[in-house]
């Protein structure tokens, strides 16, 4: 079994029967979905899409479909310039949906770009679990955040020959504190093929070449996390 800790479901990522598969949400547009064994629904607003509507939105949502949801994801900030014209915005969508996760004792799944330390000060108030998926930040940041109860999600971006810095993460990160995840469709292979369930394996695998272990370490580990992380009962 391999656990997908963050990817945005379609039907072309087909759900194989050694694949558990962590839907998470960014529009609030999981309304309505239920969970099953291998796919496990997500319900969250993505800080790129906060704006005053959404946020109406937001708060519109019913308890019970926050209580209904396997996670709270994909939430949190992006203080890119892209984005950091709503960061006010972003810290109160983020707030609220902490707040969700803590009183229906839900995991996350987080986005963050930029905005490291206001993130840290927001987790430190709620006693949460789950993942950051996709880090982009130092190996120091990493390791505040795991010892805040967080792992540290990882994708095909360690797949490429041009990303150093992330395999020095990965590398630097004890085995323990990492999850894999695809971000399906958003990370495609290195030659530009769209991602599929295999790229996950691809991940373990290239973990395992970088930190010098077996591949069946790898994914016994990660998936002990995943379970610990997102409250997965079994695998």
């Amino acid at each position: 079994m391999l656990v997908d800790t963050h990817c945005h479901f379609s039907s072309f990522y087909s759900v194989d029967s050694d694949r558990l598969l962590l839907d998470v949400d960014s529009t609030l547009s999981h309304l309505g979905k239920t969970s099953t064994n291998s796919h496990k629904i997500g319900l969250g607003l993505h800080p790129w899409f906060v704006d005053d509507q959404s946020l109406l939105k937001l708060y519109s949502v019913d308890e019970f479909a926050w209580q209904a949801a396997s996670l709270i994801a994909e939430i949190g900030l992006d203080f890119s310039p892209a984005f950091r014209q709503t960061r006010l915005l972003q810290l109160e969508a983020f707030n609220y949906q902490l707040a969700l996760a803590n009183r229906f004792n839900k995991p996350v799944s987080l986005h963050l770009v930029k905005a490291y330390q206001p993130m840290f000060e927001f987790l430190s108030c709620y006693h949460l679990k789950g993942a950051i998926h996709g880090f982009s930040g130092s190996v120091n940041e990493a390791v505040r955040f795991y010892k805040l109860g967080f792992r540290i999600g990882v994708n095909g971006l360690i797949l490429r020959e041009n990303t150093p810095k992330y395999r020095c993460l990965v590398d630097s990160m004890p085995l323990e504190a990492l999850v894999l995840e695809t971000d399906y469709p958003n990370i495609v292979y290195p030659d530009g093929r769209p991602a599929d369930s295999m790229q996950l394996l691809r991940i373990a695998q290239r973990i395992a070449q970088i930190k010098s272990l077996s591949v069946e370490r790898v994914i016994a580990i990660t998936n002990q996390n995943a379970m610990e992380s997102f409250n997965l009962v079994s695998l």
